[in-house]
């Protein structure tokens, strides 16, 4: 049996960042992609690209609570000028898994 490799890809992830704070920068992504790209990593026996289309609510909930999708949402349609630290605090207090969520939910559902 042949190992495969999977690269989950997608142009939208560089719209999503963590926060100034944390160190994984949309830049970064994109650049180990393309350098990727560039040795042919993507074209090698066993590796399979896949694209990461958004996903409906109905399969976020196979994973994820209701409370948590709501709370994320919540945060996610919150405008620039609110400050993801409430967020964080309610992170901190709730035990969700994503420390910034300023459009998170958008991203991932496509809306």
């Amino acid at each position: 049996m042949r190992n495969k490799t999977a690269l989950i890809h997608s142009n939208e992830f560089i719209r999503y960042n963590y926060g100034e704070g944390h160190p994984f920068k949309p830049q970064r992504y994109l650049l180990a992609y393309e350098l990727m790209c560039a040795y042919g990593l993507n074209d090698l026996p066993g590796a399979d690209l896949r694209d990461c289309p958004p996903v409906g609510e109905e399969a976020l909930l196979t994973y994820h609570t209701p409370e948590y999708l709501g709370k994320l949402k919540e945060f996610s349609e919150a405008s620039a000028a609110t400050p993801s630290r409430s967020f964080c605090q309610d992170y901190r207090r709730t035990r969700l898994s994503t420390p910034d969520a300023s459009g998170c939910h958008a991203l991932g559902t496509g809306r």
